[in-house]
């Protein structure tokens, strides 16, 4: 049974969100609340991951930021952001001072931002996509529905379970949970499925 509470929110909404938050840029809160939605929208980073990563663990000129393992945190994930976060991410750090020890994203008072931060920030958003459209049954617009939207595409891509829970701090339920998801969107298409992985595989060529 798939869980209701905090579902992920759908292509659509991804659009109207990634829409909206281009005008919202008018000061370094602002800026810093788009790039956490960016981050969790690409990779579902966990909230408790992404409230511990330092300033020094973001490569300007590499365009990457690294973040720990989950199982082994001797082990450090390079990801490669695209060119226009990881632009915004620098801009944001040099308007607001930052150092290389400080916290990458910081609350007006300077403390570590928690699971909460942005829920204001998106709930106002969610109100103006609703308005006119449909009226609101589940609540998408939270940072566990934009999380669940990347797990999703990530296990549409065929990333493995374990590496995405590795890499973005969530657990086993989640994945679970939305691997029945993709299963449903996949059987329209199952044969072509099917045959696009078994063609991937290296055995198909030598046979």
């Amino acid at each position: 049974m798939i869980k209701k509470q905090n579902p992920p929110i759908d292509d659509e909404q991804y659009i109207f969100l990634m829409d909206t938050i281009k005008n919202k840029n008018d000061s370094f809160i602002s800026k810093q609340k788009n790039i956490i939605i960016k981050l969790y929208l690409l990779y579902g980073l966990s909230a408790d991951k992404l409230s511990k990563v330092l300033v020094s663990k973001y490569s300007s000129e590499r365009n990457v930021l690294m973040i720990p393992c989950s199982v082994r945190t001797d082990i450090i994930i390079h990801i490669e952001l695209p060119y226009g976060l990881s632009k915004e991410i620098s801009t944001y750090i040099s308007e607001r001072g930052l150092s290389d020890d400080d916290f990458l994203f910081l609350t007006e008072k300077g403390n570590a931002v928690t699971s909460n931060y942005i829920n204001d920030y998106l709930k106002s958003i969610q109100k103006v996509y609703y308005k006119g459209v449909q009226p609101m049954q589940e609540n998408q617009f939270t940072p566990t529905g934009l999380q669940k939207y990347a797990i999703i595409k990530m296990i549409e891509g065929g990333m493995n379970q374990s590496i995405i829970m590795d890499f973005t701090g969530q657990g086993s339920d989640i994945f679970s949970n939305y691997q029945n998801i993709v299963d449903e969107r996949k059987h329209l298409n199952r044969n072509r499925y099917i045959n696009h992985m078994i063609r991937g595989i290296v055995s198909y060529d030598d046979m």
